[in-house]
């Protein structure tokens, strides 16, 4: 009964086979909608473009503002849209599977009803938990854009961030550690994009906040370009006991980005995560003429 069913509908066997049972019911909607059974849900010509791809908003470095955008939102709602079109297209071939069965049935053995309402309930209750997930994509989209707006305050101030990758900028650089105050020497090594170290030196060994000035020249005294270079500071104590300390790179931010997980400043060449922020400090007054 079902076999002919199944052929009078025109729907492939092993697809009417997952929706025909209750159990397979989640297993049918991730399967692929084969050609003949998406005509019943043509993609809407309002949902997706191929520029919903473009996962980042980036803020130019010259503005004072940023523009919120709603590429994220897009990106996010583009899973959700595939997800709902899957569903409709399920969702149509189990409907006439269903219809043919029950004209076809044998009026000796009915078919019981019962699977096929069961069926239509879970369907409803995935429809509605897909449109909560696309609701709730749209809001995240939204909220990341706010949080890029409020970036826009940060442009052009220096920006004091956890992190060990350094900017050089205008051939000038600087970051800050803690210091134990039990240390007997600090040692400094900046390293090039390459790997290659192009300053080992000595920092203040005292207790709390020690700064580092940077001038952007190597060993020999060369000046290096301007990229992101990366700085470790090591503390010696006695018996040559060595301990790594965080570092916080100071540099003003030049713009901002809304990257996959959470809106990102610019440090130059550097970005970081607005959660590596530990303070924001005034820029640098202009040199006096």
């Amino acid at each position: 009964m079902i076999a002919a069913a199944i052929a009078n509908a025109g729907i492939n066997q092993p697809r009417a086979a997952a929706l025909a049972q209750p159990s397979r019911a989640a297993d049918a909607l991730a399967a692929p909608i084969p050609a003949s059974a998406t005509k019943a849900a043509p993609a809407s010509p309002e949902r997706g473009t191929a520029s919903r791809a473009a996962a980042t908003d980036a803020v130019p470095a010259t503005s004072n503002t940023t523009t919120p955008t709603q590429a994220t939102s897009q990106a996010a709602s583009a899973v959700a849209d595939a997800a709902g079109a899957r569903l409709s297209g399920t969702f149509g071939d189990f409907l006439t599977l269903l219809t043919t069965q029950l004209r076809n049935q044998d009026p000796l053995t009915p078919l019981d009803t019962n699977q096929f309402t069961s069926q239509l309930v879970q369907f409803a209750g995935v429809e509605q938990a897909l449109a909560t997930n696309q609701h709730l994509s749209t809001l995240i989209g939204l909220e990341r854009g706010n949080q890029l707006a409020a970036l826009g305050a940060f442009l052009g101030r220096r920006i004091e961030a956890e992190t060990d990758r350094l900017p050089l900028m205008g051939g000038q650089a600087g970051f800050v550690y803690d210091g134990s105050g039990e240390a007997q020497s600090v040692r400094i090594t900046i390293r090039d994009a390459a790997g290659r170290v192009v300053i080992d030196s000595q920092g203040a060994a005292g207790a709390g906040r020690q700064e580092f000035q940077w001038d952007g020249r190597d060993a020999a005294g060369r000046q290096l370009p301007d990229g992101a270079y990366s700085v470790g500071v090591t503390e010696i104590r006695a018996n040559n006991a060595t301990r790594s300390l965080p570092v916080r790179v100071i540099a003003a931010a030049t713009g901002a980005v809304a990257a996959a997980s959470s809106p990102e400043l610019i440090l130059g060449p550097v970005q970081v995560p607005l959660s590596a922020v530990r303070a924001v400090l005034a820029p640098l007054a202009p040199p006096a003429t």
